[in-house]
């Protein structure tokens, strides 16, 4: 391993992956070329997890140029050569990299502890090999207690019901121990997660939509908002776009009646006109200069500022990600961004996870050094969208969480939700970009029935011994289709619903 080398970001191998297939659309044509760029990186990363190490990719550019697995192997050729030209090296060849360097390996008197893990990749066991072997104290730590569940399922009619159910029960464990630590773990977390949160800060926290009221929050939900659905944030993103090109007259109107600029409060009237007068004008896209005009009609000073804003704008030059990041730090400080109120806790943290977001972008210098205007905005606003934001909070006693952020977790009473007999085990899902024999054969994740079954098992398995007392549950019905509980709780007692 070259010690030379430095670690990419994650950011920074995504945009080289997006890079590497948007410049091979002559060999390989592409509707979603940033989907297949994900896709190409989630092989990549597949390949170094799950196989015996090095580049075992190459054998599969003897195939069919047109196939999928030859695709991939001439874009992980590239992404690799790429890799080198910068002395850089990813997550994903960082544990292979570490047990190149075994010799190098110090004996060291404190424990280096493995903890949660329901299995380890071959790569994984390469480097748990290699550590034993320089002499360190390995040791594996089951997150979870030895004890005796009481688990139990149960079947509601459908799943909001079983939603509702699930937090009754828990506001029922919370209000006779106040002190318990609760889980509710939802297998489709990610797709419902509007829907519980409002069915959550309902059932709850009934109090909350009381004026004034202060209530510390009940529960908390591990999985965060995209960055752009931040308000804060995707107004910032929204002034950015304005300033380089036009803006559909929706988003234009929002950013410009938006409670994160000047005097919004005051003048939040007269700016809400605005988009009825380009609706009447018939307008469809809405120029900086359009937005000007507008503001000069209803808001004089917030178009002077504005004004000297865009000149401001023009005169500077930027086109490293790091000149971007300033440039755009300084336009919306120059236009008044986020406002002349003093900011929420949850605006305050929203507004540290932009300048983060800056940074993130400044660092793709390392694998861009240029990047045109309509790039800059794309690769921004591309990494606001892989960012989730979730702020933070008081201890909440009731925990919800999706599947993999609730396994190895222990809890003083725990719910799992939404294990219908269609999705628990999940239904196989291989990469297509490798071969599917090559991913059966490694029993690569999601890569066939059964790998599916025995992991849905293993997880089922800890899930029932995460707490004293444990709940099962599924519905009834789903989109008008009845619907079974899943093989792999039927074993358990059922409880009324």
């Amino acid at each position: 391993m070259n010690e030379a080398a430095f670690l990419l970001t994650p950011a920074q191998s995504a945009l080289q992956w997006r890079q590497l297939v948007e410049a091979d659309q002559a060999h390989a044509p592409l509707l979603d070329a940033r989907g297949a760029a994900a896709l190409a990186a989630e092989a990549w990363s597949l390949v170094h997890q799950w196989g015996a190490g090095g580049e075992s990719w190459r054998a599969w550019r003897d195939a069919n140029d047109a196939d999928d697995p030859a695709v991939f192997a001439r874009w992980a050729e590239g992404y690799a050569a790429g890799l080198r030209a910068i002395h850089g090296r990813d997550l994903a060849l960082l544990p292979d990299g570490l047990v190149a360097l075994r010799g190098h390996l110090s004996r060291n008197s404190r424990a280096t502890v493995f903890a949660g893990f329901l299995e380890l990749t071959p790569q994984q066991e390469r480097l748990h090999a290699a550590l034993r072997n320089a002499g360190r104290d390995l040791q594996q730590l089951e997150s979870l207690p030895d004890l005796r569940a009481n688990a139990s399922r149960t079947v509601a009619a459908t799943p909001r019901d079983e939603i509702a159910a699930a937090l009754d029960w828990a506001r029922g464990h919370a209000f006779t121990r106040p002190e318990a630590r609760i889980g509710i773990v939802v297998e489709d977390l990610a797709a419902r997660r509007d829907e519980i949160v409002a069915l959550a800060e309902d059932l709850l926290c009934p109090g909350a939509i009381l004026p004034g009221a202060t209530a510390s929050a009940r529960f908390e939900i591990s999985l965060g908002i995209a960055l752009p659905a931040v308000p804060l944030i995707g107004n910032a993103l929204d002034l950015i776009t304005l300033a380089e090109s036009a803006l559909p007259i929706g988003s234009a109107a929002v950013a410009l009646r938006s409670p994160y600029l000047p005097a919004a409060e005051e003048e939040w009237p007269r700016r809400a006109r605005i988009e009825r007068d380009w609706l009447e004008e018939g307008r469809r896209e809405v120029t900086l200069s359009d937005a000007i005009g507008a503001l000069r009609r209803c808001s004089p000073e917030l178009a002077a500022r504005w004004r000297n804003a865009r000149d401001a704008w023009r005169a500077t030059r930027r086109s490293t990600p790091r000149e971007w990041a300033d440039t755009w730090r300084s336009w919306l400080s120059a236009v008044g961004w986020p406002g002349s109120r003093p900011l929420d806790s949850a605006e305050y943290q929203a507004r540290e996870a932009w300048e983060r977001l800056l940074g993130q972008f400044a660092s793709l210098g390392a694998v861009a050094p240029r990047l045109a205007p309509a790039r800059a905005l794309a690769s921004l606003r591309s990494l606001a969208a892989e960012t989730l934001f979730q702020p933070e909070g008081g201890v909440a006693p009731i925990q919800i969480l999706g599947l993999l952020e609730g396994t190895g977790l222990a809890f003083d009473a725990l719910w799992v939700a939404g294990l219908a007999a269609d999705r628990w085990p999940a239904a196989p899902s291989p990469n297509p970009l490798l071969p599917l024999a090559w991913q059966r054969e490694r029993d690569v994740p999601r890569a066939s029935a059964r790998r599916e079954r025995e992991y849905a098992q293993a997880l089922t398995a800890r899930f029932a011994r995460a707490a004293p007392e444990v709940v099962f549950s599924s519905a009834a019905n789903i989109d008008d289709h009845e619907s079974s509980p899943s093989a792999l709780i039927l074993s358990y007692p059922e409880r009324p619903a």
